[in-house]
């Protein structure tokens, strides 16, 4: 309304005043209005400019007054999304022309011609949403984001594409589904949300790190060094505990490249890429949320173990195997639990573990912006406490985040971001893993602690009571650290130099520092003196021995990266698109380390500090370390009528963990779409929204391995002996001899250097199916996938002559780039998202199958074929093969003959009995010995995982859940001890129980394999275990489920949003034979063994989050 130059109210009808060009003047005021209006005529004369002269113009308003009564229907309302209003909104009417656009603040207003109407609500990367109106008023949208959406904007390598364009498989999660989840490790709310991302969750650990916490690969694993996803931040190189420990509400998607889509990030690429975005802000007004939560969690599968007068009856079985005199009376049984001091009868969980713990986070964040400036800024703390009843093991952390997008001209943006984690952990001074075997070997008639407090022997030597063992009693580990990034980055478009071309750069800085405060001390258990009913203190010692120990150290890390990036996209003909970018980048790593430590000398466990010990027991050492790669990339894509798509990315990356000549390698890819629906021979089938057939092929790297292989090593230091310094036994030229008499370090040769070692190559093949049918409420995406990884560095095998004074097994020899392995599978998935009157629901799921086989290089020689990992499943371990248990004397005495036949020289170390377990004499050579182990078809890590997911919205409540599982997997049974659980305490062969399921009982972790590998000299331990204990990890399990109810600021006294939910983690677990044995199917060691971890947790999270 240029044209109106005034405009007052007078006595309820408006005037206008003095305007220049009145025509259509009608029209424009019913287009302004949405009441009967009146206006008059105040000048005589109305004209308008032409050839800087004022005409007369040839539509003038008479001097009545005239009444213009809109009937229009008028609606308008406000569009937002779960984070706030939403700018740019398309409102349409359907049917008709008529449409409207929502403003800065997401609020719209459109007229209806009729009285009823569909409105349609468009925006990019969000569900359209259909709403019938009936009369004018106000009519408020939430809209949701589309997943399935051909227009939803996706992270890939340096470019974002919409999901129509994708030519390769790209699997994404919403930040909105990982905000559901009650576990504060973000990585753990990944498991089952997407298709080829397998997430193993190792345990609960506050503050875990590493395989002990989690484990992530993308479509399963595919070499023996390392099989780790590159994790990249906003465009930075990360790590999984990064990505474990940020702010799920800082996260606006991620990104999973599982095929040649990651070939544009070369060397690092083989293992699949995970790209993070994280929130930024947009125009609107500020908008703040706050959030607080509690959590309250416990073990997902809590241990039951035998009682005190169990383990006795158990105990006497074991000796009554062998003939000998029972250990308990029943008398004595019968006194177990009677007397505290003297008769306990100790529940070592309910002793060292607590029924739950607690957690806590709360959060808030501001963001908004203008055309000029918008901005992200959150605050996040969170506090973790253990599940040890010590109360003296924690994790605390608290982190910021600020992204600032600035507009300097039309042409010029610049990014800041600056984020930091600053974290402290408090843990025991004895490693998790060990308290909790500590746990199974503890008795239950010995004592934890006495009526009156004071600290038990327990069972294990010098006093290693877990009670004890979990607290600070014993000394700690402390550990604060501190993680600060930077991202700067430049784009400038130069559209007035060439229309389409672009210059874009980024600078990223991560600063890491660690510093670690390891505090040994004995500490003080008690005995009890019946006689004289005193209590006697002992000191007990644990990994260092009598004296107090401190050790501190210091890690620094230093990570920089650049990269530049030109690019030009265009549009030509109308049918031609062309997007392509060329690029370098520079990345360089530095990490340095400092560690002291003095032993004895401290006068109180109260003094933990360097300068009270003692200067005769001082160390220290150090080392520092500079990493340095240079790249350069470039990718083409085209496509023609957005029906046909290709994709060609090339890099070249150079690396100084390699030697001359082996530095730099090049990584090819190719991918293409065709949109089938598109054609004319489907263009007119009304069920089907899209049909894509596509197929990538490419060629990747892994350069994930220890470095200055290609280089002489030297070794400095004096002789080891089982690890400990040995100054008595020398090795030549490992120190040197001093004049007055003190030995000086010196150099020997290290292991022989390989010049020509280089990176592992990865050829990769992806051929994949997408559809979406009914109106996009069905869509679907199937992938078929072959990778094989070949030159996977490998260890030496074989002999050498003696005079080179080279030794394979004592890892002299150089590794080699001599491993092939081929990993094939499919992943899936299939979602529905539909509407019945004022409930949206949704439901989906995703599966994702992955196989790996070894096909060369990894065996030694002249191994037998059964014992061979080729052709085997990567990392599948060796097991004796059983056939139930023996049931008959002839049974026992058939296996005794194949035992006594391979110790022709002396009795057999072992003897069969009835219930004992029935191994199999696989090569059918007589005898039983370890040439009848084979290979698992299975691994730890499960070859299929999937998850369900789905969620109902109803007016303000809502619902949300996601089952995740997995099959295929083994897992090594771990129980070490007499201790056993109570499932298999009841289900043990007993002469009135002789249908059992498990063995008579047994003292050992696999019951008559260990002494069989003693009687046949084997002493290699820990792969050779009865097919009994390998047992399948399968399961299905509730993962999450939220409730929530939302309140929104039009119905709240203080203008803002309330939302109140309740989420479970972990709830429940089905179909797993491990779980009925009080073990959880994902909690295993790294290399296979249950029971060893502190276990997954069981998390209710209530909470609370307000905007406004």
């Amino acid at each position: 309304m240029k044209e109106l130059k005034k405009l007052e109210r007078q006595n309820g009808s408006f005037k206008l005043a003095g305007f220049a060009f009145n025509k259509l003047i009608k029209k424009a005021l019913l287009a302004v209005f949405c009441f009967s209006v009146s206006f008059t005529q105040v000048n005589a004369d109305s004209s308008k400019k032409s050839d800087d002269k004022l005409k007369t113009s040839t539509e003038i308003l008479t001097n009545d007054e005239i009444t213009l009564a809109n009937q229009q229907t008028v609606v308008s309302g406000t569009v937002s999304d779960v984070d706030g209003p939403l700018p740019g909104v398309n409102i349409s009417v359907k049917g008709t022309a008529s449409g409207a656009q929502t403003d800065f603040d997401g609020k719209y207003s459109i007229s209806l011609s009729n009285s009823s109407a569909t409105l349609v609500f468009s925006y990019v990367g969000y569900k359209t949403k259909e709403v019938a109106v009936s009369s004018a008023g106000i009519v408020d949208v939430v809209l949701e984001q589309d997943i399935a959406g051909l227009d939803e904007v996706v992270v890939v390598g340096y470019t974002t594409k919409t999901r129509g364009e994708l030519t390769g498989a790209v699997a994404t999660i919403g930040g909105k589904d990982i905000q559901q989840g009650s576990s504060k490790d973000i990585t753990k709310s990944l498991a089952g949300r997407a298709p080829g991302l397998v997430v193993v969750d190792r345990g609960g650990f506050p503050g875990g790190n590493g395989n002990d916490a989690r484990q992530i690969f993308v479509r399963g694993r595919s070499t023996t060094g390392n099989n780790s996803a590159l994790i990249l931040i906003d465009g930075i190189v990360s790590g999984e505990a990064e990505l474990s420990r940020l702010s799920p509400d800082d996260i606006a998607s991620l990104s999973v490249l599982k095929d040649g889509t990651a070939a544009i990030y070369g060397a690092r690429a083989a293992n699949g890429v995970i790209l993070v975005t994280t929130k930024r802000g947009r125009t609107g007004k500020p908008k703040v949320s706050i959030t607080t939560e509690y959590n309250t969690s416990s073990l997902a599968a809590p241990v039951r173990l035998i009682n005190g007068r169990e383990y006795a009856t158990y105990q006497n079985e074991i000796i009554a195997r062998t003939g000998g005199t029972p250990e308990f009376t029943q008398a004595q049984i019968d006194a177990i639990g009677t007397n505290p001091f003297t008769s306990p009868d100790t529940d070592w969980f309910d002793e060292t573990i607590a029924n739950s713990s607690p957690e806590t986070r709360h959060r808030i964040s501001v963001s908004g912006g203008s055309e000029y400036i918008k901005y992200h800024v959150s605050v996040d703390s969170y506090n973790q406490e253990s599940l040890f009843k010590s109360g003296d093991v924690n994790f605390k952390q608290d982190q910021f985040r600020t992204n600032f997008d600035i507009k300097i001209t039309d042409d010029i943006k610049v990014g800041v971001d600056v984020s930091g984690q600053f974290s402290d952990r408090n843990t025991p001074g004895i490693p998790t893993n060990l308290i909790f075997q500590s746990i199974y070997q503890s008795l239950p008639t010995d004592v934890a602690v006495f009526p009156n407090g004071l600290p038990g022997p327990g069972t294990l030597e010098f006093g290693q009571n877990p009670v004890l063992l979990s607290s600070n009693k014993t000394g700690f580990i402390n550990q604060d650290g501190s993680n600060l990034r930077g991202r700067f980055s430049f784009d400038w478009k130069l559209d007035r130099l060439v229309k389409g071309l672009s210059i874009n750069a980024y600078a990223g800085l991560r600063k890491i520092n660690t510093h670690t405060k390891d505090w040994y001390t004995p500490w003080t258990y008690y005995l009890y003196d019946e006689v004289n009913n005193d209590f006697i203190p002992q000191t007990g010692r644990g990994r260092e021995g009598p004296e107090r120990t401190l050790t501190e150290r210091l890690q620094q890390n230093d990570n920089l990266l650049l990269n530049a990036t030109l690019r030009y996209n265009t549009k030509f003909k109308d049918n031609h698109s062309i997007n392509a970018f060329i690029g370098v980048e520079r990345q360089k790593d530095e990490n340095n380390n400092f560690e002291a430590r003095k032993v004895g000398g401290f006068p109180s466990a109260s003094l933990p500090e360097l300068f009270s010990g003692s200067n005769d027991g001082v160390s220290a050492t150090g080392a520092s370390g500079v990493a340095n790669r240079i790249s350069a990339f470039g990718s083409l894509s085209y496509d023609y009528k957005k029906k046909y798509f290709l994709d060609l990315t090339l890099r070249s990356d150079g690396s100084d963990i390699f030697g001359s000549g082996n530095q730099f390698g090049t990584f090819p890819s190719i991918s293409g779409s065709w949109v089938l629906s598109k054609e004319k021979f489907l263009e007119n089938v009304n069920w089907l929204d899209e049909l894509k057939l596509s197929g990538s092929w490419a060629r990747l790297g892994n350069d994930r391995i220890p470095r200055f292989q290609f280089t002489e090593r030297y070794r400095l230091g004096p002789s080891l002996n089982n690890g400990t310094l040995n100054f008595n036994e020398p090795i030549p030229n490992t120190f040197i001899q001093g004049t007055d008499g003190n030995l000086i370090f010196g150099l020997t040769q290290g292991t022989e250097p390989n010049p020509a070692v280089t990176w592992e190559n990865s050829e990769m093949l992806n051929i994949g199916l997408n559809f979406t049918l009914f109106d996009r409420r069905l869509s679907a995406e199937v992938n078929y996938f072959t990778e094989t990884r070949d030159d996977i560095l490998v260890p030496a095998t074989g002999d050498t002559p003696l005079y080179l004074g080279l030794s394979a097994g004592g890892n002299d020899l150089p590794n080699q780039n001599i491993g092939v392995v081929e990993n094939k599978g499919f992943d899936f998935q299939l979602s529905w998202n539909d509407q019945i009157g004022s409930v949206n629901y949704n439901i989906g799921g995703n599966l994702t199958f992955a196989r790996s086989k070894v096909i060369e290089g990894i065996d030694p020689p002249g191994l037998l074929e059964s014992l061979k990992q080729e052709g085997n499943p990567l990392f599948a371990p060796l097991f004796f093969p059983t056939n139930g248990l023996l049931i008959s004397q002839g049974q026992v005495d058939a296996q005794n003959q194949l035992i006594a036949d391979n110790t022709p020289t002396g009795p057999p170390a072992f003897v069969s009995r009835e219930g004992d377990i029935r191994y199999v004499d696989t090569n059918d050579d007589g005898v039983l010995n370890n040439d009848d182990r084979v290979r698992a078809n299975f691994s730890n890590v499960p070859e299929i995982q999937f998850g369900i997911a789905g969620g109902v919205q109803w007016n303000n409540f809502g619902l949300n859940f996601l089952f995740q599982g997995q099959a295929r997997a083994k897992t090594l049974v771990y129980f070490n001890s007499v201790v056993k659980p109570k499932h298999l305490f009841d289900g043990r062969w007993t002469p009135n129980n002789r249908g059992a399921q498990f063995p008579r009982a047994f003292g050992d972790i696999d019951q008559q394999s260990s002494d069989i590998n003693t009687s046949l000299g084997d002493t290699t331990g820990g792969q050779n275990f009865a097919e009994t204990w390998l047992m399948d990890s399968s399961f299905v399990r509730l993962k999450e489920l939220e409730l929530s109810y939302t309140l929104k600021n039009e119905n709240t006294k203080l203008g803002a949003d309330i939302r109140i939910f309740a989420r479970g983690f972990n709830l429940f677990t089905f179909f797993s034979d491990i779980a009925d044995l009080g073990l959880d199917p994902e909690v295993t060691s790294y290399n296979g063994f249950a029971g060893t971890n502190y276990g997954t947790l069981k998390t209710y999270t209530i909470g609370a989050n307000i905007s406004f």
